[in-house]
């Protein structure tokens, strides 16, 4: 295990390479990259100019790192942490990049209410119609496009940037889109409703949350739908028709997607800085470890380091 302390606070995701670096940004306007044993890879960060990095960072096939800031642009940086390239969009980039399937287009949702479409050499290939982007692009595997919209449009867009279809929910989309394994796409929205939608765009099931859902739900193999509550529980419901499989506590408010391992495991990360881990697929029982807040911390073998949180 090892701990690094950055120059500012961390929101967005980190990005981890095939040769085990590690790539993320912070709240200042820094962007870093450390070496698997937790040492900088880069004389110094690179520095956006001041202005936040708050969405997730993405690697690309060829080594490249690609994020976007508030100052609008997306960025693209070599692995020695030159710039390649960026692009101004119109407004701020909060909610990260996003690739098309073969990594050659990369999809911006931009505060100034568009999705900027670039190819892998920071060219504009297209721009979408205004769709109020809430949230980070999902794309599937044929390359639609799906982005959730704060004017309450669940939007998805051909790869060509035309509109597929839009379904209208009773609230902003609070998450970004899960597809699953039979294309569906699930969102959450602050109309206190967990939507499954048709790849068509029709209603496949409705469930209500009793609160609003602001965690990314993750789906499974065995037809579980996962996310977490902000009553700070872990839920699963079944995908083929939204019924609750199992929900267990972990603590306060959990605000980030569940992530799942090969071995069946989930992990969650609460609002207090808890990260747990439950051991299995199935009405799971909680470990946990502390997870360090205003900095990174990276565990290989986080079963070494667990305590019981219920």
């Amino acid at each position: 295990m090892w701990r690094y302390k950055s120059t500012g606070i961390i929101i967005g995701t980190p990005a981890i390479d095939s040769g085990g670096s590690v790539y993320f940004g912070t709240a200042t306007g820094a962007f870093y990259s450390l070496s698997s044993n937790g040492t900088p890879n880069w004389t110094s960060p690179f520095v956006t100019g001041g202005k936040g990095i708050n969405g997730p960072v993405m690697v690309g096939a060829d080594g490249a790192v690609y994020f976007g800031a508030d100052d609008g642009r997306v960025y693209s940086l070599n692995p020695d942490g030159t710039l390649r390239w960026s692009y101004q969009t119109g407004g701020k980039l909060k909610h990260g990049i996003t690739s098309s399937p073969d990594k050659s287009v990369l999809y911006a949702p931009s505060s100034d209410g568009f999705v900027y479409a670039l190819d892998a050499g920071g060219k504009l290939k297209w721009k979408s119609k205004a769709v109020s982007p809430g949230n980070a692009c999902t794309v599937d595997q044929n390359g639609v496009i799906y982005v959730g919209g704060t004017n309450c449009y669940m939007y998805a867009l051909n790869p060509n940037g035309s509109q597929k279809w839009a379904f209208r929910a009773y609230g902003r989309i609070t998450t970004p889109a899960t597809i699953g394994h039979d294309g569906a796409i699930y969102f959450a929205a602050a109309d206190n409703t967990l939507y499954a939608l048709n790849p068509n765009g029709t209603v496949k099931w409705a469930k209500p949350t009793r609160n609003v859902v602001y965690s990314a739900s993750v789906c499974d193999t065995g037809g579980q739908l996962i996310y977490g509550a902000p009553n700070g529980h872990l839920v699963s419901v079944n995908v083929a028709d939204g019924t609750t499989l199992w929900e267990q506590p972990l603590s306060t408010v959990i605000y980030t997607s569940p992530a799942l391992a090969y071995d069946g495991s989930i992990f969650a990360l609460d609002s207090d800085g808890v990260l747990a881990k439950f051991s299995g697929p199935i009405a799971p029982e909680p470990q946990s470890a502390t997870a360090i807040a205003g900095g990174l911390l990276v565990t290989a073998i986080l079963a070494r380091r667990v305590r019981r949180v219920g």
